[in-house]
Parts: structure tokens; C-alpha cells; sequence
């Protein structure tokens, strides 16, 4: 049966070459006689769904016996949800989010994809060739991502839709006309906040949801650690410049790496200047409010309750750009403020060099964090899964994959490179993205778990891990060992006022004492 429908796909990809299309809609419903029906579970987040529209435009057309419908949706994606419904849904394929990948692929609900993953069918350039291919899915894929979504047996379940950079974005455009340099360390960065106080302008918006201030924070992190020791907090495995050999017995120790004063030292000091960030940022909000007021401050006009309404700088991940779609549209009367004209950047974070109280990096690359942005895979449960793997395997073309950055401003971990003609439609965001990818200096280091400790708890380990910390301070009730829970940091230095930089910092070793390491690990 399995190469019968493999003949039957091979006939439909050979017909559409020749053989006249409708591509209309792109969910399919204008071809509603087609053959074959391929139901795909989407989650519909801030990416919106143009890059997949686009894609499946490309599929039908090759393809016209296929009708691919896109099931968008938010909640009915969640892992809860899924995990009831996911045999019964009738979906075939999934493009996902942030579900467990472990979850799912050990609970026996996606389809071994091996095979394919592995399978020689892209030349050199990552264009489809078929058989007789010099690279495979897997070859083009990160290494980090590879490691991640291969199993322990040598197996592949899913493959990774996109990547997130976390950190600051910055407005190009504001820096250029008032003579701004884009900071390489962080004295130089504190320089320049002062300076745009005085230009009045504000250096900062953001939302405080966790995984924004905290993601941010982290790419402080990564930046002073370099890629080999900053990847150790996620292997458990491996050999710390600084601390020494690193095992699962003892990797409590990371959380006493110096680098982890960089993201504190960040959050620290814009949480203390009230000049720094936006009055709305203090009072915390949202990321869809965020990402309204950094993008609406360029129409709003000084005043005495809002003297520097224009904010130059924004933290947030590489998706905000494509969610914020709204927002452009809003300002469209001036085709100057529409999406994908205004020249923004990404930021990496400045370097630890010349601040009191942390040594300075000796990590000489610039290191860039990288996290997951979901994963797509094939239900256990199709029907038709020789057609969801290779509906699956076209997403994985060059053209498709280059519909990513050119619509939704994210990249994909895979390696290839766009055209000029493709270069032309990214944004000025998502080319500043792309331009990491051929920077010698950049190397990018992903916060993926790759170790049993971390893939065996639940999802509040992540954040614990990156800045939980049991300090001591005069601040509060006065008592000894305050318990802070990481997402916190931001707010709790904007209202402790005596709180400390050292004073976190040392609260991490006494909470990722050895003893409390070893309680964990014995829950496992």
C-alpha cells in the first residue's frame, strides 16, 4: 500500500507539471474536487499565516490533484488539548509552537519521519533534486536543533519550524539622524541611554511577561559565555572554562558562572534609571501593547506629560516584527510607517567589557541566542501519511523555507541562502537577521534542553533555571533568604531599592545549592 500511494504521488507531482491549476485561495477551498485532502493543524500565533499560504500555493500548483486546508486555531494546539484529540481529529500534519516534543513523540502520537529526514533529495543549494540529492533535511538542519530532535535511538519525529532570536531591536532609522553608534560594550550602551535622555528620547520599551524580560536577560548571558560554555547549561555535559568538568551530578555550578552577572547587571540598571524605560513598561503590559507603543512613538509629538514619547530601542524575539502587522497597518495613511518600511534592527547584546564588579569577557565571538520556535510533524494517526510526509518534505525546499524570513521576518535552522529577488521582499528587520548567518564573528548557540535531567521536568524548570535565586537582603520584611522566582528580576530590582547585583547574583549558589541539586535528581 505504501508504494502504491508513493506511485500515485509520484503521478501527481509528474501531472502537475504539465497540467493546468487553480491557485486561488490558498487554504484549497477552491479546489474542492481535488483527489486528495490534506488536513494540516496550525497554530496561528504571531507569524500569522501568509508564509504558509504561500507555500501551499506553491504545493498546489505542482500538485493539483491535492486540496492541502490549513486547521488554524490556538488552544485546540496547546499540549493539553492535542494530547485529547490528537487521535481523533482527523489532522495529518501539524505545525506547531511550543508544544513537548518528548511528550508527544513518546507518547506514540507522531509519525517515524526518518526516512525522509534523511533521504539525499536536495542539491547543494537545498534545491529539490529528488533522488541522486547531495544533502539531505538533516544535513541542512543546526547542529544544536539536529541534536535536539533526533532521539537517543537515532530517531526523528518532528523537524524544527523556526528560529527566535531574543534581545534588543533597535530603530535604525532614529540612530542615523542623531548620530548614534550602535554599542559594542556595555559602558558604551549605558553611554548611550544618557545620551538619548538628553536628546529626549526614551531607550526603552517592553513588555515584563517572563519570557521576554528573561529571554533577554539570557542573551546578556550567552554573550559573555560563548558558545562552548553556554552550552553546557543545557548538555550537562562537557568542560567550563572557568568552573571545570560539568556532569549531571554537579551542574549546579553553572549557575555560579560569571556571565550570569551580565543579565542581571542589564536588568538591574533598567529597572533603576526610570529614564530608560517607558512609564507603561514599569507599570507592565503586554507584549501586543508593547509592540503598539514602540512602533506608534514615532507619531506621537512631545508633551508635558509625555516629554520623550519617541522610544528607540525594544526588547522582544524575532516574531514581533510580523505580530505587530496590525499595528503598521494602523499607520499606513504615511506609507513611510507601513510594515516592512521603517528600518529597524536586531541588536546583539554588548559586550561586559570595563563594568564594575564582573570581570570582563574573554569570549572574543559574538555570541547570538538562538531558541525554538516549534516543530511540524506527521500524525501517528493520518490516514494518508505518505502524502503529509510529503507535503512535509516541500516545506523543506529552498523557496519554501526562504518564505519564512521574506513574510514573517524569522529565520529557519537550516542552512541555505535567499536570492536577490528573495532578499528584496524580507524587511530590513529580517535582513538584519540574515546577515548573522554570513557574519564570521556570530555564532549562535540555542537554550534547547539536550540533557535527561532538564526533558524530564516540566516547563517551569526553564525559567527556574535561568535566574531563580535565594538571596539575602534588607529589602521587604527584613528577613534573610528571600526566595525570588527568575521572571521577577526586572520588578524586583525596580522596587527594592537596596537589592544588589551581588546580592542576586550570590542568591543563585544558595539556591542551586548542592544539596538542593542533589534532592532534585533524586526525584528522577
Amino acid at each position: 500500500m505504501k508504494k502504491l500511494l508513493a506511485l500515485l504521488l509520484a503521478l501527481i507531482t509528474a501531472l502537475g507539471v504539465t497540467a493546468c491549476t487553480t491557485t486561488g485561495d490558498p487554504s484549497g477551498d477552491d479546489n474542492e474536487d481535488a483527489l486528495y485532502t490534506l488536513n494540516v493543524g496550525f497554530y496561528q500565533g504571531g507569524l500569522a499565516s501568509l508564509y504558509m499560504d504561500e507555500i501551499i500555493k506553491l504545493y498546489e500548483k505542482e500538485n493539483p490533484d491535492v486540496n492541502v486546508k490549513l486547521k488554524p486555531g490556538k488552544s485546540e494546539y496547546t499540549d493539553g488539548s492535542l494530547l485529547s484529540a490528537i487521535s481523533s481529529n482527523g489532522l495529518d500534519l501539524y505545525v506547531l509552537d511550543s508544544n513537548s516534543y518528548s511528550t508527544f513523540y513518546e507518547g506514540g502520537h507522531l509519525e517515524d519521519i526518518t526516512e525522509e529526514v534523511t533521504a539525499k533529495i536536495f542539491d547543494n543549494d537545498v534545491n529539490y533534486v529528488g533522488e541522486g540529492g547531495t544533502k539531505s533535511v538533516e544535513d541542512t538542519m543546526w547542529e544544536d536543533f539536529r541534536n535536539f530532535y533526533k532521539t537517543p535511538t537515532g530517531k526523528y519525529y518532528a523537524i524544527p519550524n523556526y528560529a527566535s532570536i531574543p534581545g534588543i531591536i533597535y530603530d535604525a532609522d532614529l540612530f542615523e539622524d542623531n548620530d548614534y553608534e550602535v554599542p559594542e560594550t556595555y559602558p558604551e550602551l549605558i553611554e548611550l541611554m544618557d545620551a538619548m535622555v538628553l536628546d529626549g528620547v526614551t531607550p526603552f520599551a517592553f513588555s515584563t511577561l517572563d519570557y521576554i524580560t528573561l529571554s533577554s536577560m539570557e542573551s546578556f548571558v550567552a554573550m559573555y559565555e560563548g558558545k562552548a560554555n553556554y552550552e553546557l547549561r543545557s548538555t550537562f555535559s562537557g568542560t567550563h572554562s572557568e568552573l571545570g568538568e560539568i556532569n549531571l551530578q554537579n551542574a549546579y555550578l553553572l549557575q555560579q558562572a560569571e556571565g550570569k552577572k551580565a543579565g542581571v547587571q542589564f536588568a538591574h540598571d533598567l529597572a533603576r534609571n526610570q529614564d530608560y524605560v517607558t512609564q507603561n513598561t514599569r507599570n507592565g503590559m503586554d507584549n501586543l501593547i508593547a509592540q503598539k507603543q514602540y512602533v506608534s512613538s514615532i507619531t506621537i509629538k512631545p508633551s508635558a506629560t509625555n516629554p520623550r514619547p519617541r522610544i528607540a530601542m525594544f526588547l522582544e524575539h524575532s516574531y514581533w516584527e510580523r505580530e505587530a502587522a496590525g499595528t503598521f497597518d494602523e499607520l499606513s495613511f504615511n506609507p513611510n510607517y507601513a510594515y516592512g518600511k521603517r528600518n529597524f534592527k536586531y541588536m546583539k547584546a554588548p559586550k561586559m567589557i570595563g563594568v564594575d564588579g564582573i570581570t570582563d569577557t574573554k569570549n572574543t565571538k559574538d555570541t547570538v541566542l538562538v531558541g525554538g520556535g516549534g516543530w511540524s510533524a506527521v500524525s501517528a494517526y493520518s490516514k494518508q501519511k505518505e502524502l503529509a510526509k510529503d507535503f512535509l518534505m516541500f516545506m523543506q525546499r529552498r523557496e519554501c523555507m526562504a518564505k519564512w524570513l521574506m513574510h514573517a521576518s524569522c529565520l529557519r535552522p537550516y542552512d541555505f541562502k535567499l536570492t536577490e529577488a528573495e532578499l528584496a521582499q524580507c524587511t530590513p528587520y529580517g535582513l538584519s537577521l540574515y546577515e548573522l548567518l554570513t557574519d564570521e564573528n556570530v555564532e549562535l548557540v540555542t537554550y534547547n534542553s539536550k540533557n535527561a535531567y532538564a526533558s524530564k521536568q516540566t516547563g517551569e524548570f526553564a525559567y527556574d533555571w535561568r535566574f531563580y535565586s535565594k538571596f539575602n537582603t534588607t529589602e521587604g520584611n527584613g528577613t534573610a533568604g528571600v526566595t525570588a522566582e527568575g521572571r521577577q528580576v526586572f520588578n524586583l530590582f525596580m522596587q527594592w531599592k537596596n537589592l544588589t547585583v551581588e546580592e542576586y547574583y550570590d542568591g543563585f549558589a544558595n539556591y542551586w545549592s548542592k544539596e538542593n541539586w542533589e534532592a532534585r535528581l533524586s526525584k528522577i
